[in-house]
């Protein structure tokens, strides 16, 4: 866990997005921890994405790790958005640049070009280590990150998962499971991990690291004899599919920051009934990690003490945001009606902050 604060730095950095497909908010916080150590990414549409690269890398004289994009903007689905949480150990130098990179690589990926997202997604992580391991900087550090991305491709869901990050869709209300958190007490993780050279000590590998697959931390990927997916620690993310359907209502990303502190069931609830009193997605995220950030006043929980950072996606499905928000807010009083909910059609206001460096 590392050393902690006397307080937690509750300032956020948080914003918010949306198009006729999606909404979105993001926030994010240091909470107890000496540092921040979280990424994240949010792209509406990597057409637009790839449109911004290409002209920047016209405009500047000097090329980066991703010079040789080749993929034309006109050859990308026009509803292909992406969004991720990466949440950074030993340092924060792995997630920042895993979250700056890895949507370059994707979409650059061959898998990508041929619309094999799945494959493209599992390929991008690979590479994006491979990237790294060729950094001096970043192969020589002990940093590490767990990923968890997601692609909307139209009505098509892809969930990327390397870690104990995690993804959940609100379906109707119930909270569905998009990812599993890579923990080495796993009986595969924990074979794996065995089989690779490595041990367990008190549900760690080797002792040290609470995760079995992460991006970076190169210390636990030094076996030559074995693939990239054998290693002790591998960056091999497991991709999940969900086509979206008319009862799925938002997604959910965030660290284990956040879950550790309430289950799916209680995040869902939390948003459905933020959305049902017509508070905005980004005043919604911000207030559930200060919920996180707090012991209960009878006790009976102690604060999450990690770093943490949320994205929530709203599906739209043809609506505007004013009937979305009228839909979600019907079906969470016919669940709910012991709820005190606002029934004044008040404006739902958005927030943006930023934290000072």
């Amino acid at each position: 866990m590392g050393q902690l604060l006397s307080e937690p730095v509750l300032e956020k950095e948080t914003n918010y997005g949306g198009n006729d497909k999606v909404i979105f908010a993001i926030s994010s916080m240091q909470g107890w921890r000496i540092s921040m150590e979280d990424a994240h990414i949010a792209i509406l549409s990597l057409v637009e994405e790839l449109e911004k690269i290409e002209k920047e890398k016209e405009n500047s004289n000097s090329g980066d790790n991703n010079e040789n994009i080749e993929i034309n903007a006109n050859n990308l689905e026009n509803d292909i958005s992406f969004f991720g949480v990466f949440d950074g150990h030993s340092g924060g130098v792995v997630s920042k640049y895993a979250s700056k990179e890895l949507h370059k690589i994707l979409i650059n990926d061959n898998e990508f070009k041929s619309k094999n997202y799945e494959k493209a997604l599992k390929s991008a992580f690979f590479k994006l280590d491979d990237q790294m391991q060729k950094d001096a900087e970043l192969s020589n550090c002990e940093a590490g990150s767990t990923a968890v991305v997601s692609l909307i491709v139209d009505k098509s869901l892809y969930i990327a998962n390397c870690g104990d990050s995690r993804a959940i869709i609100s379906s109707n209300g119930k909270a569905i499971a998009l990812s599993i958190d890579h923990k080495p007490t796993l009986p595969d993780e924990k074979t794996r991990i065995y089989n690779s050279g490595g041990f367990l000590q008190s549900g760690r590998v080797n002792g040290q690291l609470a995760v079995s697959r992460s991006l970076g931390d190169f210390i636990y990927k030094t076996n030559t004899g074995i693939s990239n997916e054998e290693q002790t620690v591998t960056a091999n993310p497991d991709v999940q599919f969900r086509n979206i359907v008319e009862d799925d209502e938002f997604m959910v990303l965030a660290c284990d920051g956040v879950w550790d502190y309430m289950s799916n069931e209680q995040v869902i609830d939390f948003i459905r009934e933020g959305i049902s009193n017509r508070l905005g997605l980004s005043q919604i995220a911000e207030n559930l990690l200060n919920e996180c950030a707090s012991e209960k006043a009878d006790g009976s929980k102690k604060p999450s003490f990690d770093n943490m950072t949320m994205i929530i996606v709203g599906f739209l499905h043809g609506k505007t945001k004013e009937e979305y928000y009228n839909m979600i807010k019907d079906r969470y009083i016919k669940e709910h009606p012991e709820k005190q909910i606002n029934n004044v059609d008040s404006e739902i206001i958005e927030k943006t902050s930023t934290v000072k460096k």
